[in-house]
């Protein structure tokens, strides 16, 4: 069995690992907004002049809320990206002579895929990057 057969030859633990490494990405996203929020409430109180720190609601509501659940939603992308990748993977009989369309097709799910599942995807929609410094 290929790797690419793993969705498909075990679907519950191929969702359930989804489902965990998602919830990982998300609470990884919450901690590190409550890591820059935190650097955020500093220079805002050393603004001049001084601006109202964010109180824990809107800390909650506008910054954590959203990352995670855009988190949960770009890393459970991923793996259907992987998904559908394997499952396109397994209906070709020849490689060499599939379509240009799908040659491209099976190019982007991979880049999403392992985009989603490696957890960057998030930044790379939102800034259009996959590494270095995020403003902010």
């Amino acid at each position: 069995m290929s790797l690419f057969a793993a969705p498909l030859a075990h679907p519950v633990a191929w969702w359930v690992t989804a489902a965990l490494i998602s919830l990982y990405h998300a609470v990884r996203a919450v901690l590190n907004q409550r890591h820059w929020l935190d650097d955020e409430n500093k220079r805002r109180g050393a603004a001049n002049p001084p601006l109202r720190p964010w109180s824990l609601w809107e800390r909650i509501v506008i910054h954590q809320a959203h990352d995670f659940l855009f988190h949960i939603v770009c890393c459970m992308s991923g793996f259907l990206a992987a998904y559908v990748f394997a499952t396109i993977s397994d209906g070709l009989t020849d490689l060499a002579n599939i379509g240009v369309g799908t040659a491209i097709l099976m190019s982007f799910l991979a880049v999403v895929a392992v985009a989603g599942v490696a957890g960057v995807l998030p930044p790379l929609l939102m800034y259009g990057k996959l590494w270095g410094r995020i403003p902010g």
